[in-house]
């Protein structure tokens, strides 16, 4: 009866920020995101000059300069949800996973039509360059919650 009349709050988390951090998880996002496709980065590099097909290396520095900025893109939109409650967290996740996703996907067109890469080289190696981006966000954000919650 209480909680109709207003006399008691139900304690819940939505005032309540995701990370009591927020600025340090956000460093260690950005450094983790540059290392981990710097590492995927030169693995790629490696493989595709020892493959030695020309229409892989035209599409391999294309492919890293997708990639860039699609992580320039959506980095932003993820420290922005660092810094406030759990629901603006994970909206900030969506809306990286959004933009990262339309900046790559209209990257490897343009590139594909316009400068005429190969499709199958660029979707392949933009791939693990995407995939490596999402693991290194979620395990600096998977620590961070589990060390705040």
């Amino acid at each position: 009866m209480a909680l109709l009349t207003g006399d008691i709050m139900p304690q819940t988390s939505d005032n309540r920020p995701a990370f009591t951090d927020a600025p340090a998880v956000a460093r260690r996002l950005v450094r983790a995101v540059a290392g981990m496709l710097g590492v995927v980065s030169l693995a790629l590099t490696a493989a595709v000059v020892l493959g030695g097909r020309r229409d892989w290396q035209a599409a391999l520095l294309p492919s890293l300069a997708i990639t860039l900025l699609a992580a320039f893109v959506s980095l932003p939109a993820l420290a922005w949800g660092l810094f406030g409650t759990y629901y603006r967290a994970v909206g900030g996740c969506l809306v990286g996973m959004v933009l990262r996703g339309l900046v790559t996907a209209s990257g490897l067109l343009v590139v594909v039509v316009v400068w005429h890469r190969s499709p199958l080289a660029m979707l392949l190696l933009v791939t693990p360059l995407y995939f490596a981006q999402l693991a290194a966000e979620c395990i600096v954000l998977v620590r961070a919650l589990r060390t705040n919650g």
